[in-house]
């Protein structure tokens, strides 16, 4: 293979990463937490909307709903970072690239 289809294939590469990085950033997550009434749209990048149950609220118990909160957001994040790791994976089909190399380059 020669160095200028090499680059041609690595600024297509590049500009469907940074085509994918938009697509997500415009994608709604949604996250719900089995059993517990906090539910929440992310993005990949921003918490878009979030919705306690009022039964969740006691103002007694603040700390339960900061750990729920904290539960629900993480899960969203796995489910962010899960997306995000297929699409790539869609978009660098078979290339191996070395440890340790990160996209977008």
């Amino acid at each position: 293979m020669n160095i200028a289809k090499m680059m041609q294939q690595a600024n297509k590469m590049q500009n469907d990463v940074k085509a994918l990085q938009e697509k997500l950033n415009q994608t709604d997550i949604d996250s719900n937490l089995s059993g517990i009434a906090i539910t929440m749209t992310v993005g990949t990048k921003q918490l878009k909307k979030l919705s306690i149950d009022a039964g969740l609220i006691d103002p007694t118990d603040k700390e339960t709903l900061e750990d729920l909160l904290i539960a629900a957001i993480n899960q969203a994040q796995v489910k962010a970072d899960e997306m995000s790791a297929a699409e790539t994976q869609k978009i660098m089909g078979g290339l191996q690239l070395p440890a340790g190399m990160k996209l977008p380059f």
